[in-house]
């Protein structure tokens, strides 16, 4: 592995799988990885571990926990796809969660910090053409959250990633999963960027640019200023300007 921590990115399917690592140079299989199929490719500025996860929480959540001992990730990203809940939001689309609801109504199990958010609508802004972005709440539990955008089935494993950064991207309706890849990977490569090894001094991350059929390749690329809030923050991380209040319980 290089010397930058690795980011983690963990699919629900196949082809999800597959757009996120057409993108990435150098494949190879770590050692002492067995069960559970684990890749690693270079991103430029650092490495990146694939896996599948499978769909359900259960699975993923326990996947989740793996990854976490065994690479000591700097991030775990949960890439797939999801269901639109608003009028807005079209086939194509990438929808970047900022809290998962799942539960009673009002009930909310994980949410972004707040500096990792402002990054996500950064890159939202700055991107030319191509998938449009949106970053918001989405829901686990079906039960009509207002500012629900779409709907995910992974909100346990992100729950279980609270040791370390984590991001859920979903593509809007399946043959999409290029424009949730290549929002994954400029997250990814920016994060790494951000956080260089000890004596050296940050690096310019590389442009990643979005692909999509029809439309003009659009540059999202951005700078990572934190993670998900967790009791365990690891140094250099920015935590955000505090704890928000819990969702009702």
């Amino acid at each position: 592995m290089s010397a930058h921590p690795p980011i983690v990115i963990l699919t629900a399917r196949e082809p999800d799988y597959k757009a996120v690592r057409d993108r990435l140079s150098g494949i190879r299989e770590p050692p002492g990885a067995s069960g559970t199929r684990f890749e690693v490719g270079s991103l430029g500025v650092g490495e990146v571990v694939l896996a599948v996860s499978g769909e359900g929480t259960q699975g993923t959540a326990a996947l989740a926990e793996r990854v976490i001992r065994v690479f000591a990730p700097r991030a775990v990203f949960f890439v797939g796809m999801a269901e639109a809940l608003k009028p807005g939001i079209r086939p194509g689309d990438v929808v970047v969660a900022t809290r998962v609801y799942a539960g009673r109504p009002g009930k909310w199990v994980w949410q972004m910090d707040h500096g990792l958010e402002r990054t996500a609508r950064r890159i939202a802004r700055r991107r030319e053409g191509g998938p449009r972005i949106h970053v918001g709440a989405v829901t686990a539990s079906g039960m009509g959250e207002p500012d629900a955008l779409a709907i995910e089935t992974d909100y346990a494993a992100v729950a279980k990633a609270g040791a370390v950064p984590a991001a859920v991207i979903r593509a809007i309706s399946s043959g999409n999963e290029a424009a949730a890849a290549d929002f994954a990977l400029a997250l990814a490569s920016d994060l790494i960027a951000r956080q260089p090894p000890a004596g050296t001094e940050p690096r310019e991350a590389p442009d990643i640019r979005m692909k999509s059929k029809g439309a003009r390749p659009g540059v999202v690329a951005g700078l990572v200023g934190g993670g998900v809030r967790n009791q365990n923050k690891r140094p250099g991380w920015s935590s955000g300007p505090g704890r928000e209040e819990r969702g009702r319980r």
